[in-house]
């Protein structure tokens, strides 16, 4: 799995104090729950890969989202950047702590999908239709990129009706359809 979320998140060694907001992905490698004077809050140590972060997720935002703090699995963080009094490195406090689904539904504009030669439309309408949102949950829409010896490169919005939900097992699906070349989440 990527950790890279376009120019979308911060690397952490670019990561300096400030009042504004910043996004961080990771890898969860460690995650140890304290009781303090205001009740329990997570501390999480995030890799990137290159380096690692400590996330604080206090009280109000570690039970919002503690079903999604797995070990090993991929997060999107959203929150303040300030320096560790006791370490001297950054530190991040977490207003927002996001799964790859949960946050490509929040962020991802639609999915892509380019085609070449002959392609199977129902078998990606098929697909499209079995990893439809379901009623209510925020999807995406999908643009199928093909040429067309007539018309050169063409562009065709899909489904515009029903919406896609924005999970790696769409893409999987996609990229095995006979003609699609390439299946990508556009932010």
């Amino acid at each position: 799995r990527s950790l890279r979320a376009r120019a979308t998140t911060t690397a952490y060694g670019r990561l300096h104090e400030g009042k504004a907001a910043v996004s961080v992905a990771g890898q969860l490698v460690n995650c140890r729950t304290v009781m303090g004077k205001r009740g329990k809050f997570a501390i999480l140590t995030l890799s990137d890969g290159v380096g690692t972060i400590d996330v604080f997720a206090y009280s109000d935002v570690y039970d919002r989202y503690k079903a999604n703090l797995q070990a090993d699995e991929v997060l999107f963080l959203r929150g303040r950047v300030r320096p560790d009094k006791m370490t001297g490195k950054m530190s991040m406090s977490a207003d927002e702590i996001l799964t790859p689904e949960q946050w490509r539904a929040a962020h991802c504009g639609m999915l892509q999908i380019s085609a070449h030669g002959r392609i199977d439309m129902k078998g990606i309408k098929r697909v499209l239709s079995d990893f439809a949102a379901p009623q209510g949950e925020k999807g995406f829409s999908v643009a199928l990129w093909f040429a067309r010896p007539e018309k050169g490169l063409c562009c065709e919005q899909l489904w515009l009706k029903d919406r896609v939900r924005p999970s790696d097992e769409v893409k999987v699906a996609l990229s095995g359809i006979e003609g699609v070349r390439d299946v990508a989440f556009q932010y």
